[in-house]
This record gives structure tokens, sequence and C-alpha cells, in this order.
């Protein structure tokens, strides 16, 4: 249709190439019309305003139109039903579009629904606009049903054949499933002797593949020995025995064989054998492993005996038959309580049966009736009997004579009872343990030792009742130290001294021995440890060691007051051994003091455990309460237990202190003062003896004695050190004088020098202005008359050429210019004499300090060039704004020459060993806090070592060789600064850092 469409179209248009167009001729041409008419599609022709031009026939008959003239009706009023879509198409084409569809649905205003393929087409006029359109239609509503009803027939077709291959393909998979998913293994065998077909079970049990059984003969798996009767049941199923069972072993692929039941059924037709096979080799195992049980039951030497659930005997052992008497016939059948006395019948029932019942297992001990009615103790071990299922089909019994074990228990025991009271009669303690370590044995003397209480305790609550301690008594007893763990780990121990404090009873001083015990085999059975208390002994022990102790304490405390003079000293040492002999808490001295603020007690030496704050320091008399009365009356105070004294306010005092025990005794000493030592327990009460309390009665008079005598020694050192201090300060004294007069006379020298130096110095410097003024005048005046005289005669010219006046013109200027730089030098260095010297500035007055440091520079600048063996040292001045200072600017200045000296010395000796390369001075000034005056003069030697450092400032002390030092110049710009100008002078160094020297002078005195 669609080629139909685009033919007609070409020959449309090639009319309207040729002729008018045809709406404006009434008749086409003959051919026209008949190629319109007759082709297979219905057409028709419209103007722009859709009205019919012309139409064939086709388009009447398949839209219904019958014999209907359309020419000049509109194309909406034939047919009202088109929407507005078709009439959008129709617009876009009179555009010049053109619009197709093979297949589309027409709704007619009728109802009925037709299928069309349609062609819309614009037709031109000859000048080439667009006239109207063409219209192509095809009504394909007959095709459309008959393939909708082919295609219905197709689907259900398809439904069907699916159905069938679904059903088909559930019947393939369920015999499949039977066939490859049955427990038991399914085969395929042709009387060939090959298996035709196997199931995936097969495979599993046997271990070969599909293709490697179905390529070997049936019978080559087969055990040997079974292969005849095999050959047998094939035969007959060959011939056509419907049904044959047997079983025989199967080859499998690790060379093992397994028993298979068989039941096969033959097709003699199809010369086919059908099997099915079972694995019943654990079945066969089972049954051989039964038999082999039931006859190594008979060989055992006790009794097995089963019953079902009711309690009939089920099986009876040879062992059985042995022990009661009854015969393997004559006890299956009857019930288990014949073997029970009558009075035991309901203990079977009610004690035994529903204990196992409920775990499962039991194990008793009873009394069971031989057949003759004698009684036999045994022993029993009960479990149930299940079945596959876990079902409990009975019960199984072991039943082992015990006779002779009661016998030997009876005897252990009498010979336990024995032991027993032998151990529980000795004094020592006896302690044992078993293999595993668990305490099994421990005597009467050992219950006494650790407080243990008669009723049975299990060892982990022994703990609760005892704690031991190594010898000391203090240090508390690891697990690894306890004697009998030693033991147990297999040390031999011997005499291990241990302290027992049980809660309920005496502490005791124990001496352990033990080791560990095996038997014949060398196996550990465990291990035994026997303790003896040697507490008495212990006791008079300590009671000669502390009096051994107590002498000598007395006599090192005798000695130390005789050989020591030192207060201190002797008071710190008693202190010390007191505390450590009585073992207290604290123990201190302290002195009686009155002032007019009031009196105090002053703490001066103490000892105290680690832990407990220190009492050092001191405190007014009414702190100590109503014990103040007691102290002041110099008695002494023995307080046993706080909680006991009957005083109230004084027992609340001390607790408020948490002082348990209190000892205090006066010291009275001859010069008029008193003190008293005393020793406090917090932890616990600490009961003081006869002993304890003569020995520090005794060891305070000697304390008394010692106190005179250091009191009197104190005084004597005292004298000594103010004669030694009024020697010092005479050396010290005369040093002073001898170098304030070497600085007098220094002074006066320099200052003379430099007065003498000055006058001739003032005249030629007077005078070198003048003469400066006159060699420029001179000057002057030859150049004017060389000027004037540009050609001299010949004999001036010689003269001008042999004197080099032009030389002398040049260098006079020069000459005289350095004769006053001299002059200005020599001026200056004397000026930095007479400022050094101060022989007018004797009295404090304002100076300018920075002066002052300046000319000792100037002095020592000698000192400061470079020599052969070092370079220049290099001062580097830091000088910060400060005010005129009243001092003495003489004393300054020599305290500026002795430490920049010393400096320089520093550095020289840093040089000659090799020490730095560059030496250097700095000096550094400025204002400090409270208008004070910081000077700081640093070197960058060596430094010194801090115990040098401490003395620099003592008389007489000096590292400088014999001849090159006095010890005086830094002890003396001490007293300079300190004593005569109220300053400071510090020393700070540090080895390979330098030493610096800082003075600090107020501004203004007084």
């Amino acid at each position: 249709m669609k080629s139909v469409t685009v033919n007609l179209c070409v020959k449309v248009s090639s009319v309207e190439s040729s002729t008018a167009p045809f709406p404006h001729q009434p008749g086409l041409s003959l051919q026209i019309q008949m190629m319109i008419e007759h082709t297979p599609a219905a057409i028709a022709i419209f103007d722009r305003n859709m009205r019919y031009l012309m139409t064939n026939q086709r388009w009447l008959e398949d839209y219904g139109l019958g014999d209907r003239v359309l020419t000049g009706l509109s194309h909406y009023e034939v047919f009202p039903e088109i929407g507005d879509d078709w009439k959008a198409i129709h617009q876009d084409c009179l555009q010049g579009a053109t619009h197709t569809c093979d297949e589309a649905i027409f709704p007619r205003a009728n109802g009925r629904t037709d299928w069309i393929r349609w062609d819309v087409r614009p037709w031109q006029e000859p000048d080439g606009t667009i006239g109207g359109l063409i219209m192509f239609t095809e009504v394909l509503t007959a095709r459309k049903q008959t393939e909708q009803a082919l295609e219905a027939a197709n689907q259900a077709l398809i439904r069907a054949n699916a159905a069938l291959a679904a059903e088909n393909q559930q019947r393939n998979a369920e015999l499949k499933n039977f066939f490859s998913l049955s427990a038991d293994m399914l085969c395929v065998v042709g009387f060939d002797g090959y298996f035709k077909r196997i199931n995936p079970r097969f495979e599993s049990v046997v271990g070969y593949t599909e293709a490697e059984l179905l390529s070997m003969p049936f019978l080559s798996f087969v055990h040997p020995a079974d292969q005849d009767a095999m050959i047998s049941t094939a035969a007959a199923l060959a011939q056509g025995s419907q049904v044959a069972a047997f079983e025989n072993r199967y080859r499998c692929k690790d060379g093992s064989y397994r028993w298979l039941s068989w039941t096969s059924a033959s097709d003699v037709n199809s010369q086919v054998i059908y099997a099915i096979a079972r694995d019943v080799t654990a079945q066969k195992e089972a049954d051989l492993a039964f038999k082999k049980q039931a006859k190594l039951l008979d060989q055992v030497q006790g009794a097995v005996v089963a019953t079902d659930r009711a309690g009939t005997i089920t099986y009876w052992s040879k062992g059985a038959e042995r022990l009661y008497g009854y015969a393997t016939e004559d006890a299956i059948g009857q019930h288990i309580r014949i073997l029970y006395p009558q009075h035991l019948t309901a203990f079977l029932e009610e004690s035994i049966i529903p204990p196992l019942q409920k775990s499962g297992f039991a194990e008793i001990e009873t009394v069971n009736l031989s057949r003759s009615g004698h009684e036999i103790p045994v022993s029993l071990s009960l479990s149930l009997e299940k079945d596959v299922d876990d079902n409990t089909i009975g019960m199984i019994a072991y039943i082992v004579d015990i006779r002779d074990r009661k016998q030997a228990q009876l005897a252990l025991e009498k010979e336990r009872r024995f032991l027993k009271a032998l151990l529980d009669n000795l004094s020592d303690g006896i302690v044992a343990c078993d293999e595993k370590g668990m305490l099994t044995l421990f005597n009467k003397a050992t219950r006494d030792f650790h407080g243990l209480p008669h009723a049975p305790l299990p060892p982990e609550q022994w703990s609760d009742h005892f704690d031991l301690y190594r010898a000391d008594g203090q240090t508390p007893m690891n697990m690894d130290e306890i004697p009998l763990f030693r033991a147990f780990r297999g040390e031999i121990v011997r005499n291990s001294e241990m302290v027992i404090a049980p809660k309920v009873g005496q502490v005791r001083n124990l001496l352990a021995s033990g080791q560990a015990f095996f038997n014949e085999s060398g196996e550990k059975l465990g291990a035994v440890v026997a303790m003896r208390d040697i507490s008495d002994r212990k006791r008079a022990e300590e009671q000669i060691i502390n009096q051994a102790q107590r002498e000598k304490l007395f006599n090192q405390l005798t000695n130390q007051i005789r050989t020591s003079l030192d207060f201190e000293s002797i008071l710190n040492t008693i202190v010390r051994e007191i505390q450590a002999y009585l073992k207290v808490d604290r123990c201190h001295f302290a002195w009686y003091v009155e002032s007019d603020s009031g009196a105090y007690w002053e703490v001066i030496s103490e000892v105290q455990a680690a832990g407990l704050p220190s009492f050092i320091g001191q405190y007014p008399v009414e702190v100590f309460g109503p014990l103040s009365e007691v102290m002041l009356n110099r008695q002494m105070l023995c307080i046993n237990d706080s909680a006991k004294v009957e005083d109230v306010k004084v027992r609340q005092f001390l607790q408020d202190l948490g002082n348990q025990s209190m000892l205090v005794l006066p010291v009275q000493a001859n010069f008029s003062r008193f003190g008293l030592i005393a020793c406090i327990h917090h932890q616990a009460v600490r009961p003081w003896t006869e002993d304890e309390l003569e020995l520090l009665e005794a060891v305070v008079a000697q304390l008394a004695i010692a106190l005179n005598q250091a009191e009197l020694y104190r005084q004597t050192v005292n004298k000594a050190a103010e004669l030694e201090q009024a020697m010092v300060e005479l050396q010290r004294t005369q040093m002073q004088m001898v170098q304030a007069e070497k600085m007098s006379s220094l002074g006066q020298l320099v200052a003379g020098i430099a007065h003498e130096i000055n006058n001739p110095v003032n005249f030629i410097y007077g005078n070198l202005n003048h003469a400066k003024e006159y060699t420029d005048d001179l000057l002057e005046v030859i150049r004017l008359y060389q000027a004037a005289l540009p050609e001299p005669d010949a004999a001036f010219a010689a003269a001008i050429a042999d004197f080099e006046l032009e030389f002398l013109s040049e260098d006079l200027p020069k000459l005289l210019n350095s004769m006053k730089v001299g002059a200005d030098r020599i001026r200056s260095i004397v000026s930095s004499l007479r400022t050094f010297s101060r022989m007018d500035e004797a009295e404090m007055k304002a100076a300018d300090i920075h002066d002052g440091l300046d000319s000792t520079l100037m002095i020592l600048q000698n000192r400061l060039k470079a020599h052969s063996h070092r370079p220049e040292i290099q001062v580097i001045k830091d000088y910060g704004t400060l005010p005129r200072v009243e001092c003495y600017p003489g004393q300054l200045n020599q305290v500026f020459m002795n430490i920049l000296s010393n400096g320089i010395d520093a550095l020289e000796d840093a040089c000659d060993r090799g020490q730095i390369d560059q030496p250097k001075l700095r000096i550094r000034t400025h204002l400090g806090p409270n208008c004070t005056v910081v000077i700081a003069i640093a070197d960058n030697g060596l430094g010194m070592p801090e115990k040098i450092r401490q003395r620099v400032f003592d008389p007489f002390f000096t590292t400088k060789p014999v001849g090159k030092g006095t010890g005086m110049g830094l002890s003396i710009s001490y007293q300079i600064i300190v004593d005569r100008h109220g300053g400071t002078l510090t020393c700070t160094s540090q080895a390979k850092q330098g030493t610096e020297f800082v003075i600090s002078i107020p501004c203004c005195q007084g």
C-alpha cells in the first residue's frame, strides 16, 4: 500500500507540472480518473478548507458512504468523529508537511472501531502554493481481526505445549530424583556382566566414578570369597528368577571392602537386572563388636548385669555367675530385686533407680545377696541403656566384689586413728598435702598454732584465722615463701623461721622443716612439714639481745657524748637511736622557751615513720592542753594505752592527736634550760617495759650531761670564733691599709707624673696652633709669590728644586697635624691617669661610672694588645644610660682594676692552653631596680669550678702561683662594694663558659 501511494503521488505531481490544477478543471482526463478509481486504496482530494474535490469508489465503500456525493462537502461534516489530533495533522500538511501511519485506530460515530493505514500529502497550485490535501487510506480492520484471532490461537497452543512440557519435565525430575537422591544404591546391570546405569549413592559408597564402574565387569568388584555365590545368583536371575536377596563384600576404590545387602530382579526381555543395595558395613561391624564385647564381658573379673525398664534381668555375665551363684539361664527373666536383701528393697527403689533415671549414671556402694543368702559388699557402676533414638530401654550394671577392700579399709581406718592419736599427741605441728597441693593432714598442734577451730574447715578459709610473717614478725610472708609450698616445689626446707599470728591466740615463732615425698616409682605423692614452737626460746634470746642492745645503745650514746661536743650531732644521734631501739612511730626532742610574746615548745630534732607528718617547729604551751602542767612540772609521763587513761580530758586530747601510747621524759640542763624527749606510737598500743624506762632514764641523764658539756663547748667555740674573726679582721685591715697605701702611693706617683707631663704637653699643644697658623701664612705668601713671578730666575728655581718646595708645602701641614694628634693622645693618657688616681676625689662624691671604666681600660691598654702567644683582647662596651653615682671614685676604680686584671689573666691562661681563639671582655651597665647601678664584667675564658667560685672573695685565697697574687684583690673589692658602698658583688661561673662579676651599688648613699 505504501509503494502504491508513493507512485500515485509521483503521477499526480507530473500532471500538475504539465496541466492546470484539477480544482479549476471540472473534468479531469479519463486516464487520471480511471487510475484513481482503480487504485487499490481509498483516495480523497481536498481544498485548503478541507472540502472534497474528488473521491474514488473505494473511499465510499471503505467508509460506508454508499452513493453519496461528497464534492463540496467539508470532510469534518462527513466525519464529525474526527478529533483535534487529526485536524492538527491536516493543518500541518497544509503548511507543507507529509504524514504517514502504517497502522492507526479510527473510532467511528456509530461506535465501531476501524484499523486504517493512511498517508496525507499537500498538492500545489501552478504557482507553487499549496492548494489542498490528498489522502490515501486503507482499512485494515478485517485483516487485524484475523491476525488477532490467529495470535490468540497461537498463544493457546503455546500454553498447551508449555503445560505438557512442564508435566513431562516434572515426571522426569521425579524419576531422576528418586534414582539420584535415593539413600540406597540403585543400579541396572546387563546380562553381559557390566553396569548399565548407577545412581550417585553408588559412587559415594564405593568411591569409584560412574565411568570407572561402567567400564569394568560387575564381578571384578566382589570379594573373591563371595564371587561363587554371586555367579550362582546372577545365573538364576538370568534364567527368569524374579527376585533374589543376598549379601556380599564389595571392593572400594581405596582397597577396603564394605558389606552390601542386595535385592535384585531381572527383566529377561530387556536382558537387564535391576538391583538395590544397602551398605550394612556398620551393622556387620556392630554385630562383630557385640559378639567380641560379650566375650570380653564374660572375661572381666566383675559382674555385668543388664535389665529392661521394668527391672527384669536381660543379660547375665560369667562374672555374675561367679559372684552371685546363679547360672545364666536361672538369672535371666528374674527381677533384679533378687540380689537385694529385704531391708534394702526400698533403698533400691528410692535411692538408686530415681537418681539413675535423672542423671543417666550412678556409682554407689551397697550390699547384695548371693544365691545362698550371704550378704556381699559390692561397688555398683550403673548406667542407662538406650536405643538408637536415645530412648531408655533398660539399665546396665557393673558390679565389683569389695569384701577385700572393705576389710582393708577397716584395717586402714584403725591405722589412721592410731596415727591421728599419735600425731595429735606431738608437740610439733605436722601438716601435709597431696600430689595436687591439697591439704590432707594437720594435727592438733597445727590447729593450735594457726588458731583453727576443731570443726572441719576448708584450707581456703585458713587465712581468715591467722597471718604469716617472716622471722622479723613484721614482713608478710608471700605464698612462695611458705615452707609447705617450698617443700611441694621440691625444695628441702631446713629450720625455716616464721611467725604465725592467729586472730585468736598467741603469736608464735615457729621453726619449720620439710620436703616432698615420693613412691617407689619416683612419683611425687605430696609434701610434709614439721613445725616446732620456739617462742619461749625466742623470747629468752630477745631478752638477751635487748639487754645487749640496751647496753650497746647506752655505751654508744655515752661514747658519742664523750667524743663529740656538737650539741646537734649528739641530740640527733640520741633521737635516732631511741626511735630505732624502741621501734616507735615517732621520737623527738623539744626545748621549752620563754619569750616576750609568750612561752612555747620548740621541736628541733625528730625521727618519724614513713608517711607521718613532721612536728619540727614552735608550739605555744597552750596547745598541749591538759598535758602542759605535767610537762612544765618536769615529770615523766608514761601512757601505755590512751584509751585507758582515767582523766577524760587527757584521754580525749591524746585520741584527738591519734596517740595510742606515749612516753615523755624531761631533760634538765645546768644552764637554766630544760627540754623533753617524747616517744609516741600511733598505729597500735605499745606498752612500755621497766627495762625500757630504766634505759631511757639513764640515756636522759647522759643527755643532760652532754647538753651541759655542749653548751660549755659552744661558749668556748664562740669565744674562739670571736678571736678568730678579730684576727681575720685585723689581717684584712692590715692588708687593706697596705693596699690603700699602695694605691695612695701609686696615685701620688701617677698624679705627679701626670702633672709633670701635663706642663710641657700643654706648652707644646698650645704652640702647635700658632705654628700651624704661621706655617699656613708662609705657604700662602709663597703661593702668591709664585703667582706674581711665574718665571723665577735660575737661582730661585734651583733653590725650589733643591728644597722640594712643592713636597714641603704638602707635607708640612700633615706633620703639624700629626704632632697635634700625638699631643691629644698624651693629654688623654694624662687625663685617664688623673681620673684613675682620683687624688683630688678621696671623699664620696657624684661620679661618672663610665669615666672610671674607660680610664681603667686606658691604663690596661698595654695588656689588651695582641702578643705573640695570643690575639688582641676584644673589649665590648655595652653601656646603658646612667646617672652620676655617689661613691668613692678612687676605690671603685680599684675594684674595676682588680676585676679586669683577673679577667685578662683568665683569658691569657685560656689562650695559653689553646681553649679559645678570640678572647673577649664584655662590660655591661644599666640602671637596676630601686635606683641601683649595675656593672657586669664578663670574660669568655675557661670559667672555674663551683668549689673555687664559692671562695673567690675569701681573704688570702688565690689560684695563682706563689709571687703572682696575694689573694686580697677580690676580698678588698668585696669590702669596698659591700661595706663602703652598701652594694653587692657576685660571681657566676661555669666550666668552659667563662666568668661574670656583677656589681650593684645604689645611686645615692645614705
